[in-house]
């Protein structure tokens, strides 16, 4: 009869305590908006800046970090994303659906955490929407993020401005914290 050894492995657990500290202060939340959907689109006021108007009644925080739920990420009144720590370090993944009356749009998607007064753009991007008029065109823009005080104090908003007529539609926003500061 053999006997099974066991040696410590300081290495090994670093590891584990690593690997446990990080599954509480990394994880997700999926909020998708099942009101705007093709039969209930949202028509956007050409050349402003537009509050995607997300309404977040599909949640998966299941594997949200540190028991967080989509009320500690998502303000449904405000439309703002929200974030508890400075410091907090995260992707964050903007979908929807754009559907241009006239051919060759431009769609610029922007990330406000200033207030309704004083806007504070973190982020913007502007894509082509190309396919065409009445054709719809799936949008998907991933982004970093490191969240400071006034992300925290006013949150983060997501804006749409297209330079002509568009209906947008099927929202979603996957909101992924990578490490949230002890």
């Amino acid at each position: 009869m053999s006997k099974i050894r066991y040696t410590f492995n300081p290495l090994a657990d670093i590891g584990l305590q690593l690997l446990n500290f990080h599954k509480n202060t990394s994880g997700y939340v999926n909020i998708n908006d099942t009101t705007h959907d093709t039969n209930n689109r949202v028509v956007l006021v050409p050349n402003t800046d537009n509050v995607l108007p997300i309404i977040a009644d599909s949640v998966d925080d299941e594997f949200a970090p540190l028991g967080r739920k989509k009320d500690d990420v998502f303000d449904d009144n405000t439309h703002r994303i929200k974030a508890s720590v400075v410091g907090e370090i995260g992707l964050l993944r903007i979908r929807f659906t754009a559907d241009p009356n006239i051919n060759n749009r431009n769609c610029t998607i922007k990330v406000d955490i200033g207030t309704d007064e004083t806007p504070i753009i973190i982020w913007d991007k502007t894509i082509r929407l190309a396919r065409g008029a009445g054709v719809d065109t799936k949008v998907s823009e991933t982004l970093s993020e490191f969240k400071k005080s006034t992300y925290i104090q006013n949150g983060a908003r997501i804006l749409v401005n297209i330079d002509g007529d568009c209906e947008v539609y099927d929202f979603k926003v996957n909101i992924l914290t990578v490490n949230i500061p002890q």
